[in-house]
Order: C-alpha cells, then sequence, then structure tokens
C-alpha cells in the first residue's frame, strides 16, 4: 500500500507536494479503510485528485510514472546516459537543482520509507529505512559528496549478516543508477520488498493505455473470464463476450518480417500481443506444443432475433467510451478479487466515460473493500459529480492548483477546509472558488457574476 508520497522540482511542482493515504478521524465510509492494528493505523482505499486544465494532475501521474521505470528499468541504462528527471523550469536556479521523491510504503507488516534525489547528471542522494524496532536498524544511506566526486554510503546493523555484499555492490553502483535496483538485480533480500513494491505492486495506466491484457478477456479458463463478460453487461457496453478467432498468418496486416520478429519472442506456452508503432494491435501469437497458433480478438454482440444469433466487430469499431472500459477492466477485475495487493494508478480515470460509469467503477472497488484489503486506486478526474461525499470521504479527495503567475502546482486535500462539514455540497462549495483547484478562465463582471452563482446558502 501506498502510505505516503512526496515529489519536489518536478514538472510544475517547484516546491513540495504531498499526498497521504493515512486516514483521518473522519467517520465516513469507514468500514472501506484497510487497518493495522498492530501499528495503530488505517489506510484510505482510494485518492481522487481534481483540478483544472494544467493544474499539475497529470505531472503527478508522470512522476509515479518515472520513479516505476527508474526503479524497474534503471539498472540499464548505459554509463553516460541521462536520467529522465524533469525539473522546474521556469526560473533560473531549479533547473540545476535535484528533484527530490520520496515513498512510504506498507508491504506485509511493515512500513518502508525510500528516497531520492537526482539531476539529469546523477543521483545525488538516496536513502532506505524499515521502521521497526532500533535493534534491528535496516537502513542505508547514500550520499554524493561534490568535493570529493564520490558517494558516502552508511548501512544500519540489519545489514551485518550482508554487509559484505551490501558494500561490494555500492561500489559497483554507477552515477546514474539507484542502489535499490542493482542490489535488488544482486538478489539483495533486504531490499526486495521495496523494489517489488515499485515492479509488481504499482500499476499505472494512462490515457494512452491500449487494451495490454484484453487477450485474457477471451481465454475461459481464466478464472475471471465469467466475471469480466458480466462487467461488460453490467456497464451496457453490447459486447456479450471478446472473442479468439483462429486466422491464418497471412491476414495479420504487418511486414512478414514484423511478424516473423515477433515469432522470434514467442516462447512455448506463451501467447504474445502483437503491437505496430506502439499501438497495440488485437492479434495474437501462441506457441503450443511447438505449434504456431494465430488469432485475432473481435467483439461479440448479440443480435435481437429469436435464436440470439452472434456477430462479430473489430475492437477498433467500439466506441471511445466502451475501449476505455476495456482498458480499466482488467484493473477492476484485480483490485476485486482482493488476492493479490496491487496500487493502481489512473491518469483521467473519467476519460470517455459517462458520469455514471465512472461512479460504478468507484463504487464496484470501495464497495469491495474491508479492514483487510491491501489494494488502492490513485486517480485523477475531471469529473465534479465524484466530488460527492456519498462516494467518497473528505480525505479522499484531493485538489491540485496552479499559480497563474508563477506557473508553479501544488496539492491541497479537502480534508483541510475545515467548513466542509459532512452535509456540505462539496461541488458547489468548489465551483465558488473557496477551495481554489478551479481553472482561471473568466475574468473581470463574468467572473465575479460566475462566482455569486455558486456561492454557497
Amino acid at each position: 500500500m501506498l502510505i505516503n508520497l512526496e515529489i519536489e522540482n518536478w514538472m510544475s511542482y517547484k516546491g513540495k507536494a504531498a499526498i497521504s493515504l493515512s486516514a483521518s478521524r473522519e467517520q465516513q465510509h469507514s468500514e472501506t479503510l484497510a487497518a493495522f492494528p498492530r501499528l495503530k493505523m488505517r489506510f484510505l482505499p482510494i485518492a481522487m485528485m481534481f483540478g483544472g486544465n494544467a493544474s499539475g494532475k497529470s505531472n503527478f501521474f508522470k512522476a509515479l510514472a518515472f520513479c516505476k521505470s527508474f526503479v524497474q528499468f534503471g539498472i540499464q541504462m548505459q554509463p553516460e546516459e541521462p536520467i529522465a528527471v524533469e525539473a522546474f523550469r521556469l526560473d533560473a536556479e531549479s533547473e540545476y537543482k535535484p528533484t527530490r521523491f520520496s515513498f512510504s510504503v506498507l508491504v506485509g507488516n511493515d512500513i518502508y520509507d525510500y528516497s531520492f534525489a537526482a539531476t539529469r547528471l546523477r543521483v545525488t542522494e538516496e536513502k532506505f529505512s524499515r521502521r521497526t524496532s532500533p535493534a534491528k536498524d535496516l537502513s542505508y544511506s547514500r550520499v554524493w559528496d561534490s568535493k570529493k566526486e564520490t558517494y558516502e554510503f552508511t548501512f544500519g546493523k540489519a545489514f551485518d549478516t550482508d554487509l559484505a555484499l551490501a558494500q561490494l555492490i555500492s561500489r559497483s553502483v554507477r552515477e546514474n543508477q539507484l542502489y535499490l535496483s542493482v542490489a535488488a538485480s544482486q538478489n539483495l533480500l533486504a531490499l526486495l520488498p521495496v523494489y517489488n513494491w515499485f515492479a509488481k505492486t504499482l500499476r499505472l495506466i494512462s490515457p494512452a493505455q491500449n487494451h495490454t491484457t484484453i487477450e485474457r478477456y477471451a481465454d475461459k479458463s481464466w478464472p475471471a473470464s465469467a466475471r469480466v463478460s458480466e462487467m461488460l453487461r453490467e456497464f451496457d457496453t453490447g459486447i456479450a463476450e471478446i472473442r479468439r478467432t483462429h486466422i491464418q498468418r497471412s491476414e495479420i496486416p504487418m511486414p512478414p518480417q514484423w511478424v516473423d520478429d515477433f515469432i522470434r519472442q514467442t516462447r512455448e506456452g506463451m501467447t504474445l500481443r502483437l503491437n505496430k508503432n506502439d499501438e497495440t494491435m488485437p492479434y495474437l501469437i501462441t506457441r503450443l506444443n511447438g505449434e504456431l497458433i494465430f488469432e485475432k480478438l473481435t467483439a461479440c454482440h448479440r443480435a435481437s432475433t429469436p435464436n440470439g444469433e452472434t456477430a462479430e466487430f473489430e475492437l477498433s469499431h467500439e466506441s471511445e467510451g466502451t475501449q476505455r472500459i476495456l482498458d480499466l477492466l482488467p484493473a477492476l477485475v484485480d483490485l476485486e478479487s482482493n488476492a493479490i495487493p496491487h496500487v493502481f494508478v489512473i491518469d483521467e480515470i473519467d476519460l470517455q466515460l459517462h458520469t455514471m460509469a465512472t461512479q460504478r467503477i468507484i463504487e464496484l472497488f470501495t464497495g469491495s473493500r474491508t479492514k483487510d484489503s491491501r489494494s488502492q486506486i490513485l486517480a485523477t478526474t475531471h469529473d465534479l459529480f465524484l466530488m460527492d461525499q456519498s462516494i467518497l470521504r473528505r480525505d479522499e479527495m484531493w485538489l491540485a492548483e496552479r499559480n497563474p503567475r508563477t506557473e508553479t502546482s501544488k496539492l491541497v486535500s479537502v480534508n483541510d477546509f475545515l467548513e466542509t462539514r459532512t452535509n456540505l455540497d462539496l461541488r458547489k462549495f468548489y465551483l465558488s472558488g473557496r477551495m481554489g483547484g478551479i481553472p482561471s478562465i473568466l475574468t473581470g463582471k463574468r467572473k465575479s457574476e460566475r462566482r455569486r452563482a455558486y456561492q454557497c446558502e
């Protein structure tokens, strides 16, 4: 689970911006909170970020995407390759200062704090610790010494059994790599829980994501296949099922040499989804018992005839909203099952969706939460109908706001506003401008008139 996240000097966030999923004392929807009696803590299952266009919502999503990629794949970077940090660029100093990220995550029964700072040239600082008794001090620190042009490493007492390996790894980490990534690749067991949180638990869904796991929908052996078909009907897509239809290799609209490359990547027992120019295509290659199977994914609709005949449609023929639902369904199924904890970060969760569909997505998730649940959703949205205390708690709602004078973004919790009592119409209160986070579109008399129109009683 994600407990806290803080970023600084990242894109439009010049100063520190933090979001917390630790539950406040608010009593609304308390049945959905994850409880940890040993730690005397409760955590939120969801956080929803509202705000105008260019307020910084997507920049926050991009920060998480960068951190996940840097932790998981940074070890593959070439020695002189620049780190892909995006510092604030609208003043003379920030562009050359380190960008900072700080995470507090819960894995199993332990809370870990992990942070790092980096410029495009090098990692300047990296810290790791596990919150436990001082006698089991599991921590490390890595700080760049600009005078000596080298790193100073310190390791906590809990590293004693693996201290030789930990120190050996510290000498092999390049300036543009994270110690966490390199240590995990060398199987330093103490750091694997946090590395796996970034690599496996943290999942990202952007507006551009395109059915990356849709092939599972049509696999009848997949335990959740029936649930997916039920959800497709529940969201009124008109799709009865996703079907895998056998085709000939010659029917795949790609150059033969490209298909050959995908065939070489397909190992025994594996199904590979084809893509072209970063666009995922509805074609599959499966290698089974040495034989190659070529298939095409289609959407099956049931006709209104007495015998219930079906017709197959290209996925590209489905509406944009239906295609977005297909993007989100794998996440919903995984979250609903509670089998494996995930933290799904979804940029523009309401994209192409009717507000009732977006509300239903949230209801399906929060309705399946218990005190033992460990999965979460962190999402951005423009849908103000979600700013409703019958749907979300106040501490689950956040506002991103950009200062038009300095072009800097900040984050504010709706729970910080004392006026937001439980019976308040939050949407009307927000549109009045009293919480910030609204775009500065109207000016002068028209703006004053609009604000008066939305003033709360």
